[in-house]
Parts: structure tokens; sequence; C-alpha cells
């Protein structure tokens, strides 16, 4: 076990040392359409962050479907779901907790620019990771809807649209850490929640306090907020 432990973690430097070598070249010549990549050192560490946080979201999600499905009583179904709901809400929040304080510090000069972006990729990789968690609750939601009793529909409707504002929230969370991302010169990553919604707002103020709801995601109709510059 130890042995196949230590090939994973060479296979894993390898790839990382190949690629950074190819990526660091090709961020010495900025017309060549390569985005800017971190250093091979800053980048193994952000890989492997990265790596712990889908695998231990993984094995979260694979806990708490199996208890959905061992448990037969609807109601106790919904409290495994609200549970499950509020655990994930608050990893959000702890995300932008940490978002705003990395951001401080990169103002203050507390940490470096390819330490702010590395941090910046582990928030991403945990927005993303609760994006997925949240994704898994819809379905259980819309399955169980379908045989719900009717005492017990009330609240299966709320945890609904907690779930809708959840998506909102994460939308938001997931374009904020895109936004500093890209404005350091690094592409977010595909699967950010909120990542894509990037091309349809121009670069400059940092979407500090900024509210999807009601728009269905759609940015035209925000405002961002000059109250903090971008770093």
């Amino acid at each position: 076990m130890l042995k196949m432990a230590e090939g994973f973690v060479v296979t894993i430097v390898m790839m990382v040392l190949c690629g950074g070598a190819a990526a660091v070249v090709g961020a010495q010549d900025p017309d060549n359409g390569l985005q800017a990549e971190l250093p091979v050192g800053k980048e193994i560490s952000a890989t492997f962050k990265e790596i712990i946080t889908v695998h231990s979201a993984a094995l979260e999600d694979f806990i708490a479907d199996v208890r959905y499905l061992t448990t037969t009583a609807q109601e106790a179904r919904l409290d495994l779901i609200e549970s499950r709901q509020s655990e994930l809400t608050a990893r959000v929040n702890e995300a932008n907790v940490a978002r705003q304080e990395l951001i401080a510090q990169y103002q203050d000069n507390e940490i470096s620019r390819e330490a702010f972006v590395a941090a910046l990729r582990g928030l991403a990789a945990e927005v993303s990771a609760v994006a997925r968690s949240m994704g898994m609750l819809g379905e259980q939601l819309a399955a169980i809807g379908t045989e719900l009793a009717a005492d017990l529909q009330q609240r299966a409707d709320e945890l609904v649209a907690a779930n809708e504002n959840m998506a909102d929230s994460m939308a938001q969370a997931g374009l904020a850490v895109a936004q500093q991302m890209q404005n350091q010169g690094y592409g977010p990553p595909q699967d950010l929640p909120g990542a894509a919604l990037l091309e349809n707002i121009p670069a400059g103020p940092l979407l500090e306090g900024l509210s999807m709801e009601g728009t269905g995601g759609d940015l035209e109709t925000l405002e961002c907020s000059p109250q903090v510059p971008l770093v």
C-alpha cells in the first residue's frame, strides 16, 4: 500500500513538473495565447490541494448518499437533506470569508502574487465541490418530491427553494474567485460556478456584495460595487 501511494505521488509530481516546464516557457511569451502559470513548486502544492479537495468531497457525497438510500422514512430523508444543505451553505460562507481575507493579505503585501493565486485555486476547487454536492441534493429532492405525503410537501418545497438560492450564492462566490484569478492573468477552472459569466462583465470593479437573486444568472441586471479595488 505504501509503495502504491509513493508511486501515485511520484506520478503526480512528474506530470506537474513536465506540464509546468512547458507552461513557464509559454508564460514568457504573452503573444502566443497561453495564460500565466504558477512556478513549479506552487503548482505542485496547488494541484495536491485540488486533488485532496475533490476526493474528500467525493467521499462525503458517497457517505451522504448511502445514508439517504438506506433511510426509508420520508421525513427522515428530508432531515438528512436539510442537514447536508446546512453543511454546504456553511462551507460556501467559509470560502467567501477566506477569499476576503486573502484579498486583504495580498493588498497588504503579506503574501506573494503566486501564493495568492494558489490559494484562490484552492477556493475554486472548494466551491466547485460544493456545487457538485448541491447538485446531488437537487436530484434527491426531485426524486423524493414525487412520493411525498401531503403534510411534508411544503417542507420539501422550502428545501428546493433553499437549494436554488444556494445555487445563486455559489455562482456569486465562484464568479468573485474567477474574477480575482483572471485579474492576475490566470484562467479560472471551467467547472467553477459563475466563471462562464466573466465574459458578460467588464474587467475592473471587484464583485463584492453582488446579488444574483431574481436575475436567473443574467449579469446584465447586476451592478458591481466600486468600494473595493481589484488587486
